[in-house]
């Protein structure tokens, strides 16, 4: 069984039931699925700035998590691959979602995303699953 990789976009379009979310919850069920710690913290941030209470913030991220095979950590492989990632895109690859590609490299995990800054990764890392975007 292959494993995935939730990119943050993925964890909010589930959470939020959004377009894709219903792949997510799937791919949850039939895969092994793993985490960044990037993006637990970015979901945190992002449900805040939605208004949602801080402790349903950290509850949520924490079921997330708990649920996880493992929550991929930064290490100095990791930050060398992300590095590696961002050196070879075509286009701006921001930081926090280098690391969680780089995650997902690390792992041999697909990532699973429906944020378009991956889109410059198509060569460099091609185990991904393109969610519907948001409305």
């Amino acid at each position: 069984m292959t494993a995935i990789l939730l990119d943050t976009s993925a964890l909010l379009a589930h959470f939020f039931d959004e377009p894709g979310g219903d792949e997510v919850a799937r791919l949850m069920v039939e895969s092994d699925y793993l985490l960044s710690v990037v993006s637990g913290v970015e979901m945190h941030g992002r449900l805040r700035e939605m208004g949602v209470p801080p402790a349903r913030a950290e509850a949520v991220v924490e079921e997330y998590a708990g649920a996880a095979v493992e929550v991929v950590g930064i290490d100095a492989r990791v930050a060398r691959r992300a590095w590696e990632l961002r050196a070879t895109a075509p286009a701006r690859l921001p930081l926090a979602d280098a690391l969680i590609a780089a995650c997902a490299s690390v792992r041999e995990a697909r990532l699973v995303h429906r944020d378009s800054h991956f889109d410059c990764l198509a060569l460099t890392l091609p185990h991904q699953i393109r969610l519907a975007p948001s409305r």
